[in-house]
């Protein structure tokens, strides 16, 4: 609940330009839905692929879900080797 609160507050205080939610649980539709349609501001979610909402994922679109299963070798090696960085996967 307090992950919930704080993007809340945030967003409220003009502090939230996204959100990017590090966990699929659907306990947080909610918020996703609250941010993406009240607020207006964009919503990306990474989690692993077994674990993640079909309902989060249906509420935030595929094209902004990233399975953690899927990119792990590109996002655990601390360097990229061809200056290459995770917002470069992601876009």
């Amino acid at each position: 609940m307090a992950v919930v609160m704080k993007a809340i507050k945030l967003a409220h205080c003009g502090e939230l330009d996204s959100l990017t939610l590090l966990a699929g649980d659907g306990a947080f539709l909610d918020m996703v839905k609250f941010v993406k349609s009240d607020l207006q501001k964009p919503v990306h979610l990474c989690s692993y692929k077994a674990s993640c909402a079909a309902s989060l994922i249906g509420e935030v679109g595929a094209r902004h879900v990233f399975c953690i299963d899927e990119i792990w070798e590109q996002i655990s090696e601390p360097s990229m080797g061809d200056g290459g960085s995770f917002k470069e996967i992601i876009e």
